[in-house]
């Protein structure tokens, strides 16, 4: 079944010399494991910037009900970040929410509650300039 989903990156696995098993946080299919290669060349489809943890993207994927790994067929960025990744302090918080969400979630059904509001706290974060350093408090309450 081939599908458009938004979805946000928790984690990367290298597999072999280019293969990747990136774990995907999506929104219409909840947590997925999908197997990617990697190009080497200036024309591949996926970039391996696009796979960095938290980066917000929209991808287009075929998902086997049967298949432990789904696959992605294109992928592009859906929201680009200005600041989360130069700021230390967001950086940090950012990344202890990311591994907070990764042990946490563990279901394959949609939750689209859930992921919009993980994408509407990120974006903030990013954009936020003041009263960042108990972010990690408010997004757990």
């Amino acid at each position: 079944m081939q599908s458009k989903t938004k979805g946000i990156v928790l984690k990367t696995i290298k597999y072999g010399d280019r293969k990747l098993i990136v774990k995907i946080y999506t929104n219409t299919h909840g947590l997925q494991s999908f197997f990617v290669s990697m190009g080497t060349s200036s024309k591949a489809k996926i970039k391996p910037a696009l796979l960095q943890p938290l980066t917000q993207i929209e991808i287009e994927t075929s998902i086997k009900p049967n298949k432990q790994f789904a696959s992605i067929k294109d992928i592009h960025c859906n929201y680009q970040y200005t600041d989360l990744s130069q700021n230390i302090y967001k950086n940090t918080i950012a990344m202890f929410l990311n591994e907070v969400m990764f042990s946490c979630l563990k279901e394959e059904e949609p939750n689209e509650n859930m992921f919009s509001f993980v994408t509407i706290a990120f974006q903030w974060l990013d954009q936020s300039h003041e009263h960042i350093s108990n972010f990690h408090l408010y997004f757990f309450n």
